[in-house]
């Protein structure tokens, strides 16, 4: 990370999975989207968790 950052090229996400050699998945969701701990509670009211 501190490479990508320091150097002269793109500074995206996309870029960072680039750089790491990640790949684009389908699934048949779309993922949840947890930011906070009320994101996680909500998701796990709404899953019965």
């Amino acid at each position: 990370m501190d490479e990508l950052l320091a150097g002269d090229g793109r500074k995206s996400m996309f870029a960072f999975a680039e750089a790491i050699g990640a790949r684009r998945v389908s699934v048949s969701s779309h993922p949840a989207n947890i930011n906070t701990v009320a994101d996680l509670v909500q998701l796990e009211q709404r899953n019965g968790i």
